[in-house]
């Protein structure tokens, strides 16, 4: 009965020294709770603008690529009549050497 009542106390003693850790614990949780909230809070309006700039800078990105691809498109309508052009030019040729 002794070594049932030793293990007793002792763990009386831990479940004890456990209960007093959390009761310690909790007001530096709560304050933690609350330090985040406000970071978290102070963290929103630069959230917005960094988000309003992503959005600025995509923007700005497509507009940039759309007239890439305009530029594109106009170098190859331009490559495309100056080899129609060098065609005709050989057929003209040619056919003035077969005469």
């Amino acid at each position: 009965m002794a070594l049932k009542d030793t293990l007793k106390n002792l763990f009386g003693k831990a479940q004890e020294s456990a209960a007093e850790a959390a009761e310690k614990a909790r007001p530096m949780m709560e304050k933690a709770k609350e330090t985040a909230a406000e970071a978290a809070e102070k963290a929103k309006p630069m959230m917005e603008k960094a988000k309003e700039a992503a959005s600025e800078v995509a923007d700005k990105a497509k507009g940039a690529g759309e007239s890439a691809a305009a530029k594109a498109g106009d170098a190859a309508q331009t490559m495309a009549d100056k080899t129609a052009e060098a065609a005709e030019a050989v057929a003209e040729v040619t056919d003035e050497t077969e005469r």
